[in-house]
């Protein structure tokens, strides 16, 4: 990755900064979220890292870990809460530094590459998740979903049109539409709540307005789970998609 700061470590708020490093071992996880040691590579502390591992002594401190872009600009973080400080050295060289914490929400492995490839500035294309296998897709939204901004004033009565040849679950259309109202990269909610939240305004378009979802048959024939009715048969996502779409005002073309 080379010397320059890939990483920063900053308080809870991801104002005040701790340190930097060139890399963050046991970060992105492979199992299950929660407490782990994360080594804290080629680390550089601030004078104010040492008053936080002493206070982490004696009481609870959260912290967040931020990678950074080729600007050294923090763009997607993640809480560590609990934190506990390993050997702080006084040092004038980089050194190698664990640390431990719970992560409840932490990137993936699969995540990875995505996060590298962001750090190197944000999508200028649409449709760069597609190459990516489902988790690395749910990986891709994840980081959407830690970069959603409200773009300003919401677009009304607009047409937009949403490229349906990925869509094959529910993931892949929140990328897609996110990708649709807001541009490469962009979010327009995730997951039913979030969705829900955007359709109300804030997030670059609002109902009414007009979505030409084009090759929609791809994603009537694939986005279908199991979960839904009691009865076991698989639900058809796309029409439930569709019709909550319209209750919100929006015009649906199918063409």
């Amino acid at each position: 990755m080379g010397s320059r700061p890939h990483f920063a470590l900053f308080d809870e708020f991801g104002k005040q900064l701790l340190a930097y490093c060139t890399d963050v071992a046991g970060f992105f996880y492979a199992s299950e979220p929660g407490r782990r040691i994360i080594t804290l590579r080629q680390c550089s502390p601030r004078p104010s890292f040492l008053d936080v591992a002493t206070q982490a002594r004696v009481e609870q401190v959260d912290v967040s870990i931020a990678m950074l872009d080729s600007q050294a600009r923090p763009f997607a973080s993640e809480l560590v809460c609990g934190l506990k400080v390993g050997d702080l050295q006084d040092s004038d060289t980089p050194f190698d530094l664990p640390i431990s914490g719970t992560t409840w929400s932490a990137p993936t492995v699969a995540a990875r590459p995505i996060w590298d490839r962001w750090s190197q500035g944000s999508p200028q294309v649409k449709n760069l998740w597609a190459a990516y296998a489902p988790n690395g897709r749910e990986a891709w939204l994840d980081l959407v979903c830690r970069q959603r901004r409200r773009p300003g004033t919401d677009v009304q009565n607009g047409v937009f049109h949403l490229d349906g040849r990925y869509i094959t679950s529910l993931t892949s259309f929140y990328l897609a539409i996110g990708e649709a109202i807001n541009g490469p990269g962009g979010y327009f909610g995730a997951g039913y709540f979030w969705f829900e939240e955007a359709l109300k305004g804030g997030y670059g378009a609002m109902p009414p307005f007009t979505l030409i979802w084009n090759d929609w048959e791809i994603a009537a024939a694939r986005m279908r789970f199991p979960y839904h009715p009691a009865d076991g048969t698989p639900a058809d996502c796309f029409e439930m998609t569709v019709a909550h779409l319209r209750q919100a005002g929006a015009e649906i073309i199918l063409p």
